[in-house]
């Protein structure tokens, strides 16, 4: 199934940053939720900019225009502010993005635990990311970055606690233990 574009993105002015800061907010929202739109359609939880700016999402072909660079970064700038993607590296070279807030996978987290009876029991990174029981689940296949940022809001709300088997996090071993009521 083909993602579907918002209008903006056959409007030619839309790939160039507006000089009018009240236009330009716009736009930078306007960008910010079609990144977030296209990502979570595509289940792209991270990427590499320059290779982003290659993709569809920064080129459209049919009215031959493109975001570049500068406005790229602009819009990633603004949807960093707004906690939609975190930069991984000082060059601002590549990204996590946050189509759902991690308060929000923690909450489809819970909520699975309890509906398939896995309150007060551990399960393993592996288990949520890529077992039978997750499978389906829109976690399933987390990043285990974002996932590790949903069990943090979970020891925060006391529902949940990360289970480090090793000194150093262990995608593979690590886990979390869900509490009941």
């Amino acid at each position: 199934m083909a993602f579907e574009f918002p209008w903006e993105y056959s409007f030619p002015p839309f790939f160039t940053l507006q000089p009018n800061d009240e236009t330009r907010d716009k736009q930078l929202s306007t960008w910010s939720d079609l990144i977030l739109s296209y990502t979570k359609a595509k289940k792209i939880e991270r990427f590499v900019v320059s290779e982003l700016l290659t993709t569809e999402l920064f080129q459209n072909r049919s009215i031959n225009r493109s975001l570049n660079q500068e406005a790229a970064l602009a819009v990633l700038d603004f949807m960093a502010e707004n906690g939609n993607i975190e930069y991984q590296d000082a060059g601002k070279e590549s990204c996590i993005v946050f189509w759902r807030a991690p308060q929000q996978w923690a909450a489809l987290l819970y909520q699975w635990a309890c509906d398939t009876g896995h309150l007060d029991t551990v399960c393993t990174f592996y288990e949520l990311r890529e077992g039978e029981y997750a499978e389906g689940q829109e976690f399933f296949g987390l990043d285990p970055v974002i996932l590790r940022k949903a069990i943090a809001v979970l020891q925060t709300q006391g529902k949940g606690e990360l289970v480090q088997m090793n000194d150093q996090p262990n995608d593979a071993e690590d886990g979390v233990k869900f509490f009941s009521g």
